[in-house]
């Protein structure tokens, strides 16, 4: 008896974009083999046909991860004795991602999760921050972050860098979801923002305030933009956070992942997907460069933010939209930073791992933390901005159960079970313990554990 994780193909064949890999148990009667030796071998094939699913170069985890393999020996007559189980896991509640924090001249200061929704080697990608929650100062002449496990998870992060851009005083700079990185000096809100019901948002969106309109799954919100005159340059700038809980609504999962698509009309009026960003636990701004979409094919200037959530009591929040119509400015500088030094709080050295997308990835478990030191390049225009550029994926202990019982001395693990589907779904599961009941008591007792811990 083993298990197994598959990771699947999305519905929709993107290459780009798996789907959520699942725990599967196989079990085999091998009595015929009794006696000797017994080699089980497990073989990963790809099939022609999906040969270009993986780049083996920053994606490395083709094929499927055994969890547990046992053998199982009953000799004798024994009794049938099942135990079932119905419960769920709650990785939904306490998962998240690795946060970052950064250095501000006396203490780190958290900035926000990295490469959030990367939940599962299959979600692995590129992920991009605008540092905006703390002034990111100079310690001894080196820039200073740290990566930190704050939620019951293990991260596993594969590059980073920093991107240090210089800019004139008076613009500020931005990033969109696959690291273009744009300048903008005065955004606009719309003289509209309407959501799928049909009300009247904009006053929930068209200010920097720390609220804003909120976005359920299915859901959107449309702007409009149609007062401004467009010529050559549209730059929406978007400040928004997710996983909002809604305690009224309820807390059934969608089993999507969660995303903030921004969308403007085709010649046959569907609205249609130009760029697509993942939520975060903290606000977040970014920038998308919608000039080649903006006036429509209609001549408008509309633009539908479209959400999809985890949950169905979890939505994302708009804390501003707006549209800056003003040229590229010219001044401004980039620099791409690799870590000088990456050490791990177990006093462990990763910079290696860290400085490539190469499927070798430092790890960090509950509690842990890696340091980042960078250099300090010279300024030479007004203003400086920082963008943290991370590549990796994480795992929630997603709950486990052990199923133990009594062998005269001490408790013992017999069986053991992960819901595939988990986030608070209640599901069944049956373990057969047959060999191990009555114990030697003559009593049929039986302790249940989840990731360890007595329940």
């Amino acid at each position: 008896m083993f298990y197994t994780m598959e990771g699947g193909r999305n519905e929709a064949g993107d290459p780009n974009e798996f789907g959520e890999a699942k725990w599967r148990q196989y079990v085999f009667d091998v009595s015929d083999f009794a006696g000797g030796p017994l080699y089980i071998k497990f073989r990963a094939v790809e099939p022609e046909e999906y040969d270009d699913w993986f780049d083996a170069a920053p994606h490395d985890m083709a094929g499927f991860y055994i969890d547990d393999v046992r053998i199982v020996l009953r000799d004798g007559v024994t009794k049938d004795i099942k135990l079932t189980l119905e419960a769920s896991e709650h990785v939904g509640i306490i998962a998240s991602c690795p946060w970052l924090l950064a250095w501000d001249g006396s203490e780190f200061v958290f900035e926000n999760d990295i490469y959030s929704t990367a939940r599962t080697v299959g979600k692995q990608f590129t992920d991009y921050i605008f540092i905006e929650h703390g002034t990111l100062s100079p310690l001894d002449g080196r820039y200073q972050l740290q990566l930190r496990e704050v939620r019951e998870e293990v991260s596993f992060t594969d590059m980073v860098k920093l991107m240090v851009v210089d800019h004139a005083a008076g613009t500020q700079v931005g990033v969109d979801g696959d690291g273009e990185i744009l300048s903008y000096a005065l955004p606009l809100p719309p003289q509209s923002a309407v959501d799928q019901s049909g009300q009247q948002v904009l006053g929930d969106l068209d200010q920097l305030d720390d609220a804003g309109a909120a976005g359920y799954h299915e859901g959107y919100i449309d702007l409009d933009f149609d007062d401004l005159v467009i010529s050559d340059s549209a730059k929406l700038v978007l400040r928004f956070k997710g996983f909002v809980v809604d305690a009224v609504r309820s807390r059934a999962p969608t089993f999507q992942r969660p995303w903030i698509e921004i969308q403007t009309q085709d010649a046959a009026f569907n609205w249609t997907t130009r760029y697509r960003i993942n939520p975060r636990d903290n606000w977040s701004t970014h920038v998308f460069d919608l000039s080649s979409y903006l006036p429509d094919p209609a001549g408008a200037q509309k633009v539908r933010l479209a959400f999809t959530s985890c949950n169905f009591d979890k939505y994302h929040q708009i804390d501003f939209a707006g549209l800056d119509i003003g040229d590229q400015p010219s001044q401004v500088e980039i620099y791409e930073l690799e870590p000088l030094s990456a050490l791990r709080s177990d006093s462990e050295d990763v910079l290696d791992l860290l400085l490539s997308e190469d499927g070798q990835r430092a790890q960090i478990d509950p509690g842990e933390h890696i340091t980042l030191l960078f250099d300090t390049p010279s300024q030479d225009l007004a203003a400086r901005s920082f963008i943290f550029v991370s590549n990796g994926y994480y795992v929630p202990m997603e709950g486990t159960f052990f199923i133990y019982t009594w062998d005269g001395l001490e408790w013992r693990e017999r069986d053991s079970y992960s819901f595939p589907d988990g986030y608070d779904v209640d599901q069944t599961h049956v373990f057969d313990l047959s060999l191990f009941m009555p114990d030697p008591d003559g009593e049929y007792k039986v302790r249940i554990w989840q990731d360890y811990r007595y329940e």
